[in-house]
């Protein structure tokens, strides 16, 4: 597609597709919810992200371009790239993806919190959980590295499923956030599943138990001062890793209301060195074929019945319940 010149805004035109409402935006871009001009029945999202030299262009575009080959039912979808011209010789890169009608996961977990003292049931974390491994499957297949797994980059369907996104900051794709092997191993998302795991659990932070918060400052400021020397990701995630290191998180450090085979996967995914942690398929495998010992507690059963999805619909749309 060619380039299409004139800085985006509502009621505007980018590509193919009308702007009808900004929903983010970041120091390098912004991101709209819009609908393409000859079917206007879909809504989708489009991010628009600045690029101050034809290199950042050129890589932003061909990073776009190898997620778009990226089908798989908990990826959020890309469906089209483009460059936009923008003014004084600035281009910026146009991504469109799916729209996920029930926002994020951080977003679901802050109403869970909220509105219900029970939490989340074991079947919907497991089932979640198993959404994200397989996704990361799919992702490491192809070589990616998404590298950035938190709640608020892990999104919700209109059915209740998660879908792995990367559109929660304007500069993800400037900066790399989504990015080829280049030095990142697919570990580093095996941790991100982990640390959503426990958030899950607990609905709290992750390493907000006691003993490990009065170290978080500190570490946060010498980790973010290595950064800057070597251009490593940002220090919260460097500051996890120390922390497991000093006080490795231990199945029985999680809610005793989850299974023994639950627990101890997800710690296993938490384990402080990275070749040490199982990769997606072998987590996968664990989940179904684990708990058989235990009653009521098979994994491989709760991930595999479907229904428990649509049983437990008031836990995935707690706003129906306030």
């Amino acid at each position: 597609m060619a380039a299409m010149s004139g800085r985006l805004s509502i009621g505007s035109q980018a590509g193919d597709y009308k702007i009808l409402k900004k929903i983010g935006e970041g120091g390098m871009g912004q991101v709209f919810l819009v609908r393409h001009v000859e079917n206007d029945r879909n809504l989708f999202v489009l991010k628009s992200v600045l690029c101050f030299s034809q290199g950042d262009a050129k890589d932003a575009l061909k990073e776009a371009k190898v997620l778009k080959e990226i089908k798989h039912a908990n990826v959020v979808e890309y469906l089209d790239v483009f460059p936009q011209d923008e003014s004084n010789g600035v281009v910026s890169v146009c991504t469109v993806m799916e729209y996920c009608s029930r926002g994020d996961l951080a977003q679901h977990l802050t109403l869970v919190r909220e509105r219900q003292r029970e939490g989340l049931p074991q079947g919907v974390i497991v089932t979640w959980v198993a959404q994200l491994l397989g996704a990361l499957e799919k992702l490491h297949s192809q070589l990616v590295i998404h590298r950035d797994l938190k709640p608020h980059n892990v999104f919700m369907s209109s059915q209740g499923h998660l879908k792995i996104g990367d559109f929660g900051l304007a500069t993800s794709l400037a900066s790399g956030k989504v990015l080829q092997y280049e030095g990142y191993g697919p570990s580093v998302d095996i941790w991100g599943v982990g640390c959503l795991a426990v958030e899950m659990m607990t609905l709290q932070f992750l390493f907000e138990r006691q003993g490990m918060l009065a170290m978080q400052e500190d570490v946060v400021v010498r980790e973010e001062e290595e950064d800057e020397k070597d251009g490593r990701i940002g220090g919260a995630g460097m500051m996890a890793v120390y922390l497991v290191q000093r006080n490795p998180l231990q199945p029985k450090d999680l809610p005793a209301k989850f299974s023994l085979s639950l627990r101890k996967l997800v710690a296993s995914m938490l384990l402080a060195e990275p070749a040490e942690r199982p990769d997606a398929a072998t987590c996968m495998q664990y989940i179904e074929n684990s708990g058989q010992g235990e009653a009521n507690a098979g994994l491989g059963g709760m991930y595999s019945n479907y229904m428990l999805l649509q049983e437990q619909a008031s836990f995935l749309n707690p706003a129906a319940r306030a």
